[in-house]
């Protein structure tokens, strides 16, 4: 079964193939990824943000950024229930004394949402420290748009610490 229009044909078979191999890819996907510029102390810095959609780690979202002002920054944010807890490790010592000194700032921009919220800002001249979320769901449903919301307050945060820089 193929359909012509004008000088090309489309074989409708692959096509339906086609869309069963990219519905099979999106589901075996276990998150939403998304890179964008933002700038940060006057550059522009690239984001990397990724939101767990894993029944295990439902309510997941990861952070990675590099920026001249606050060096390379990875780490994670965790929602449960009604609280927030994360963890976050940069190569610069100098950005993560800010960030620490901030960390107030950070908490009360992510904690209107959610009754408690704790932060950690970890140096480590690497910029690698092995941490697992070992937690598993309570069972509490995160929407999208909390976990965006959770992802912006916490990058303008951190954008007013660069800035600051």
């Amino acid at each position: 079964a193929t359909i012509t229009e004008a000088d090309s044909t489309l074989d409708v078979r692959n096509m339906q193939l086609l869309h069963k191999q990219m519905h099979i890819t999106q589901k075996l996907t276990p998150a939403q990824e998304y890179y964008f510029p933002m700038e940060i102390g006057g550059e522009v810095t690239g984001i990397h943000l990724r939101i767990s959609e894993e029944e295990e780690i439902k309510g997941l979202v990861q952070i990675t950024l590099e920026s001249p002002s606050l060096g390379k920054i990875s780490g994670a944010l965790q929602v449960q229930e009604n609280s927030v807890e994360g963890y976050f490790v940069g190569n610069e010592e100098e950005a993560v004394l800010k960030l620490r000194k901030s960390s107030d700032i950070v908490n009360k921009s992510l904690g209107e949402e959610w009754k408690f919220c704790e932060v950690e800002f970890i140096y480590s001249k690497s910029n690698h420290i092995p941490m697992d979320w070992t937690r598993t769901s309570t069972g509490t449903q995160v929407s999208n748009d909390s976990l965006y919301k959770l992802s912006k307050n916490f990058l303008q945060a951190l954008k007013a610490v660069g800035d600051a820089t």
